[in-house]
């Protein structure tokens, strides 16, 4: 069941935590965001969480993976190569065997870090199969290796389960299961969610969620332990002052295997340059985590499916 998480959250109003733990609650300094006179602010792009809830941050300021043990202020630090790393993914579900990085603008490429820091391998993105920078969700990594996540419509695979660069592959959709792939698309207010047959099957209509107000993104997190589809949405209202910036909130939905919502809740929203590339996310440890962040606070909320 999923936990009731408070009041719609609003542009302006701050990232606030859900009825969840905070996982994370650190100073921004110490998370490498900074808020220059000139120029935009930056701050993590990503973070990944692994089966004992230790929360992994990518802090590309200062080129380095913070590491937070639960209930712990202090992270442990792993130096990185002085690269722009966009995405961060574990080895190994523990979080003991290092970390993957993805640099999609200078040399693009995965790099392989062990849990030390030492750069252990790198694969480079292929250029044939992967398009601008700009429609990479991110990476995934799973029992068949390591792949590229592309928008909500295919992901590519680069390495194998050991590492080693792979000849093109190429599957429709985000998230698999057995022998199908599931995958959504948004028009307006309405996201609508396919079943796609591997390795090249044609779409099925699995769904259709409406939501009150635009879908401004939205992200298939993966399937919690009763195989249950888990499902971020953030929505921007429309205000009557064309000078005032939509309202924008932020869903989680858990549905049935078949695309049927069971029950809905808000998540607090990430906005602006202080987003990152991937700010929710599915931990190793089944919980849902959210990112978020501003020039004096750093936050990752932990939500219980």
């Amino acid at each position: 069941m999923v936990l009731a998480l408070g009041c719609e959250q609003t542009r302006g109003a701050g990232p606030q935590p859900p009825a969840g733990d905070l996982a994370v609650n650190a100073a921004a300094e110490t998370v490498g965001i900074t808020v220059p006179e000139e120029g935009a602010p930056e701050s993590p792009n990503s973070f990944a969480v692994d089966a004992s809830g230790r929360v992994h941050v990518l802090d590309q300021v200062g080129h380095q993976v913070l590491s937070f043990t639960p209930g712990s202020t202090t992270p442990k630090k792993t130096k990185l190569p002085a690269r722009a790393f966009e995405d961060i993914e574990l080895v190994a579900p523990s979080g003991d065997e290092g970390f993957l990085l993805l640099d999609l603008f200078v040399a693009p490429a995965v790099v392989f870090v062990s849990a030390s820091g030492g750069v252990t391998n790198e694969v480079t993105l292929p250029k044939g199969d992967l398009p601008t920078p700009g429609r990479v969700a991110g990476l995934v990594r799973d029992e068949a290796g390591v792949w590229v996540q592309v928008e909500t419509t295919h992901r590519v695979q680069i390495a194998d389960a050991a590492g080693v660069p792979v000849e093109s592959n190429v599957l429709p959709g985000v998230l698999t299961r057995a022998s199908e792939a599931v995958s959504s698309t948004a028009r307006a207010n309405v996201i609508e969610l396919f079943e796609l047959g591997l390795p090249a099957g044609g779409p099925t209509p699995l769904g259709t969620l409406s939501f009150p107000s635009r879908v401004n993104h939205h992200a298939l997190l993966g399937f919690d332990a009763k195989g249950s589809l888990l499902l971020a949405v953030t929505l921007e209202a429309a205000q009557a002052d064309p000078d005032t910036p939509p309202t924008l909130s932020r869903r989680l939905l858990r549905l049935s295997p078949e695309g049927k919502e069971q029950s809905r809740a808000d998540l607090p929203v990430a906005e602006g340059a202080h987003a990152g590339l991937r700010n929710v996310r599915l931990g190793a440890d089944g919980n849902v985590y959210v990112m978020t962040a501003t020039e004096e606070l750093f936050r990752v909320s932990k939500v219980q499916p």
